[in-house]
Order: structure tokens, then C-alpha cells, then sequence
């Protein structure tokens, strides 16, 4: 019911570019990528319940929530999230879209031309032992944007989005608006896909 369209075909142009661009910026080493690109995706790399839970009590406490609204932010918000990784886990293994080390390493396997392989080719962080497809900080970040809005009753909620890890700094937004909070979230999660099997 609330499974995703499927991961972009390995013949189509959005695949090859993707393919391409994780391929040269999501390299541990040799990247073109920037200082605060680094710090974006090593944020990435941390648990999803642990900067959520951080966050969720920073907002609880910056707003001044009393116990029975913090009662009913927290199981609106865990609910919400809990839900989406329902979601997000059946999308993942229906789809079991590979990795990017995977991807980039058998390249001259997807039957696309324009995706050469790097046999030797080590991502930014170390991949997690779950497929890629879709990202699973991006189904958080979308329900906790959505349980945001409806709990203040309005799109207009200050929100702040970086979750005090490694990449904090780099990370941080603060949004007068938790959809393009949201978004931004979502953005640099496309940054920071390249990830390392081991």
C-alpha cells in the first residue's frame, strides 16, 4: 500500500548520472568533493533513532512542552517514524537495490555503457547491512517533518535539523518550515549515499 515506485532502471540516464556522480564524490579518497560535503555524509552515517530521539527531546525542550504534550509529540512522532520504516523496510527488500560499492565495482555488469567500474572503488563510510533503495533517513525525515506540521498545526515550525553528531555542524538547518527543512534533509541525503561494504 505504501511501497515506492522502484529504484531508477540501470539503462536510463538518471541511473547513469547518479551512477557517475556517487562514483567521483562518494569516494573515501580522490573526491572533488567539498570540506562540508564530507561532514554531510558522515552524518548520514550515524542511527537514525539516535539523532531522531536527540532531536525530538531538543525540540520538546526548546518549546517548552508540558509532560502531556511531550507525551503526545513523542507517540505522535515515534508512531509516524516506526510507521515509515514499515514502509521503508518492505520497499528496501522487494527492491534489494545494491549498494553503491557493489554498484560501482560490477559496473560492466548493469548493462549500461556509460557506467565503467572501479574494481577497487571504497566509499565515504562503511555500508549498512540493509539494501540502498529507498534511503532510510529519508522516510524518518519525511514522517517527522509530517507529525511536525500536524502537531503545531501549521508548515510554519521552527525546527532545527542537525543532530549533533560529526557532521552537526555541516548539517544544520534551521527552518522556518519543516517541509523545506524536510527537503534539505533529503538533498544532502542524496550527497551522502556512497557507502563502503565490508
Amino acid at each position: 500500500q505504501f511501497r515506492p515506485g522502484p529504484p531508477p532502471a540501470l539503462s536510463s540516464s538518471v541511473w547513469t548520472n547518479d551512477y557517475n556522480e556517487v562514483k567521483a564524490f562518494g569516494a573515501a579518497t580522490g573526491s572533488p568533493r567539498t570540506d562540508e560535503q564530507t561532514e554531510i555524509g558522515r552524518f548520514y552515517t550515524e542511527h537514525a533513532v539516535a539523532q531522531y530521539s536527540r532531536a525530538l527531546r531538543r525540540y520538546a525542550i526548546e518549546n517548552e512542552l508540558g509532560v502531556p504534550q511531550t507525551a503526545r509529540f513523542f507517540a505522535m512522532a515515534n508512531t509516524a517514524i516506526l510507521d515509515s520504516q514499515i514502509a521503508c523496510w518492505d520497499a528496501k527488500f522487494h527492491y534489494n537495490f545494491w549498494r553503491p560499492v557493489t554498484a560501482m565495482r560490477a559496473g560492466d555488469t548493469d548493462g549500461n555503457p556509460s557506467t565503467a567500474p572501479d574494481a577497487e572503488w571504497i566509499g565515504l563510510a562503511v555500508t549498512p547491512a540493509h539494501p540502498e533503495y529507498p534511503a532510510a533517513h529519508g522516510c524518518w525525515t519525511s514522517a517527522a517533518a509530517r507529525i511536525l506540521e500536524l502537531f503545531n498545526g501549521t508548515d510554519l515550525t521552527a525546527w532545527k535539523a542537525g543532530f549533533g553528531s560529526v557532521a552537526a555542524s555541516a548539517a544544520a538547518s534551521s527552518s522556518s518550515s519543516v517541509s523545506s527543512s524536510a527537503a534539505l534533509m533529503a538533498e544532502e541525503e542524496v550527497a551522502a549515499a556512497p557507502t563502503t561494504e565490508q
